[in-house]
């Protein structure tokens, strides 16, 4: 799957809630988020969810 880059940011938030096609067809949307002042754009349909391997702890 492609990653596209939305430069320069200005403009990008002419993006903002907008529907696009990823490559397969399917619908996705792009969506900013602010973390400590900085904003990031972020496609929620194609972001792998974070799941941690589990460890094994020993003392």
């Amino acid at each position: 799957m492609k990653l596209v880059l939305l430069l320069p940011f200005p403009s990008a938030t002419s993006y903002l809630g907008r529907d696009f096609q990823q490559p397969s067809g399917e619908p996705a949307t792009i969506k900013w988020i602010t973390v400590g002042g900085r904003t990031s754009a972020y496609v929620a349909q194609v972001q792998k969810p974070y799941s941690p391997e589990p460890q094994q702890v020993s003392f």
